[in-house]
């Protein structure tokens, strides 16, 4: 890789290493007094909250802990105005019937027993009938007594000659991802859509790739609501996949060997506090203008779609370039972001900081939060697209290097011995400004509900103070597509500017797959067309 523009100088990286060097034993010595005179206490203390809130109530169920607590931050305006709901989007094809899809998801996943308890025939997904409530200053999970399914499905009929536009979904997607919990409800509510018109784009692609499907036949729409700290991405794909006729097995996005884990962790014990300060030092950018502060926050968002893309391009660019299916992606959203910024006239920031999350291999399934975030920086700040390829895969090799993921998950699960309050104040600002979530699904069309499953796609709410811009992809039949949300106020709340940016991304794409280092002198035609808009302007 040749060296960037703006790199810096070799005086200025050995000063910046010599500071972290000199800073990294007292930040040693601080860490450990915290560990001993805050976190020991708070989790002692805390394991003696779960003890006397099960013996006092034997309807209290498990005790938030790491993530789970982490995505529990809006605790005190669930019933107001979330923001760490998660809502899943699912197109389907055959004849809507909402009672065979009540049906289903009440045999299926409702009452659904955990196969690994065949002697204690418990519920899999018992939190489905548990809200979520405090005690003593922690968070937990509490039976609802008065549980009653219709509370937590909507049925939604629109006129074969009004059918829901992919607009109106939008909109219906941004209202249901800041949507109330009632109280003392399980945190969770899907919403049916009858009569759904595909664009022209989602025709051609599901007449090609779905069997049996042709223009005109009947598509409707489920949006699943649920607060992100009952379950991670990862579980809630795993629950749905129950709702398809043919088995379905999530794949992990990230898998590590046991060797891998071993090295990571003695790396992490030696040179962790080394790594946190680098991190802190280089990595971390709270200053970056994608950060707002929370009294300057709508918390709401706008919720665009990319139209489909097919994996058989990505994988082409893959090859091309060698290197891995996500650093492909995560280059692509650098271009599009920056092309959008150029255009804007804003400034394009040395580094943006991204958290991509990935799932626990340990992961069990049921509902947990079983995730960690890989913190890498979109190469926004890189003007030629192999090159911003090159520095996107440099970040995952370097992240996967060092402790900093595993030295995050530890600071998350030592953080949740706080009480919820104290936990909330320490965390709300986020050490990142974006964030990527990808997730592999099928490469076939699932036979469900009666018809089949066209496509699955998902959103998420931010869950920080200062976080308001994220995306997030899931891989199905074939193709997927990018989901982006974004603060309304980081756009001043102009939707078209986000409909501009998921296009520069999606074009990224082609710019990729064209891309011919050997002929620079010819662009494509998309490049030029933004490079005349931008003249014009």
């Amino acid at each position: 890789m040749s060296k960037l523009s703006n790199s810096p100088s070799f005086l200025k990286e050995f000063l910046t290493t010599l500071f972290i060097i000199i800073l990294t034993p007292p930040f040693s010595i601080l860490i450990f007094l915290i560990l001993f005179l805050v976190i020991l206490p708070c989790s002692i203390y805390r394991r003696l909250v779960d003890f006397i809130a099960h013996t006092l109530d034997p309807d209290m169920g498990k005790l938030l802990c790491g993530m789970s607590a982490a995505q529990n931050r809006d605790f005190d305006i669930l019933n107001v105005k979330p923001y760490s709901s998660q809502v899943v989007c699912f197109r389907l094809t055959g004849t809507t019937k909402f009672e065979q899809f009540r049906e289903t998801l009440s045999q299926r996943i409702l009452e659904r027993l955990d196969p690994t308890q065949p002697y204690n025939p418990t519920l899999q997904y018992p939190e489905l009938r548990q809200y979520l409530t405090t005690f003593m200053g922690y968070a937990f999970l509490k039976k609802d007594k008065n549980f009653d399914f219709n509370n937590h499905c909507t049925y939604l009929k629109r006129p074969s000659n009004d059918p829901l536009t992919r607009k109106e979904l939008s909109k219906l997607w941004e209202s249901e991802i800041i949507a109330p919990y009632p109280k003392r409800r399980s945190p969770w509510h899907v919403t049916v859509i009858d009569n759904y018109l595909p664009t022209e784009k989602e025709t051609e692609c599901w007449t090609k790739n779905v069997e049996g499907y042709k223009k005109g036949d009947h598509v409707w729409v489920a949006l699943l609501r649920i607060h992100h700290s009952l379950a991670d991405g990862f579980a809630v794909q795993k629950m749905l996949s129950y709702l398809a006729d043919e088995p379905y097995v999530p794949k992990f996005s990230i898998k590590t060997t046991a060797f891998q884990n071993f090295m990571l962790g003695l790396r992490t014990g030696i040179l962790g506090s080394y790594d946190a300060l680098t991190r802190f030092i280089r990595w971390t950018d709270p200053f970056n203008t994608l950060h707002i502060p929370s009294d300057k926050q709508s918390h709401e968002y706008f919720i665009v779609e990319s139209d489909l893309i097919s994996m058989k391009q990505v994988k082409a660019i893959k090859e091309k370039f060698g290197v891995a299916f996500t650093a492909i992606l995560v280059a692509a959203i650098s271009g599009g972001f920056r092309k959008f910024l150029v255009k804007h006239k804003r400034p394009i920031p040395s580094f943006i900081s991204t958290g991509i999350p990935f799932t626990d291999p340990d992961h069990t399934s049921k509902f947990d939060n079983r995730f960690s975030i890989a913190t890498i920086g979109l190469a926004v700040h890189v003007d030629d697209p192999k090159e911003r390829v090159l520095y996107v895969k440099n970040q995952f090799n370097l992240i996967l290097s060092t402790s900093w993921i595993k030295l995050l998950e530890i600071t998350v699960n030592a953080l949740s011995c706080l009480p919820i309050r104290l936990f909330r104040f320490v965390s709300q600002s986020s050490l990142f400004s974006s964030v990527y979530s990808t997730q592999p699904g099928p490469d076939k069309c699932l036979p469900a509900i009666g018809g089949k499953l066209l496509e699955v796609n998902f959103a998420f709410g931010t869950g920080s103070d200062s976080l308001g811009f994220g995306l997030s992809s899931v891989t199905y039949n074939k193709h997927f597509r990018f989901v982006m949300f974004m603060e309304k106020n980081l756009l001043e709340g102009d939707k078209e500017q986000a409909e501009e940016l998921i296009s520069y991304i999606t074009d990224e794409l082609d710019v990729l797959e064209k891309y011919n280092s050997s002929k620079p002198e010819v662009e494509d035609e998309k490049v030029q067309r933004w490079k005349d808009s931008i003249k014009n302007d």
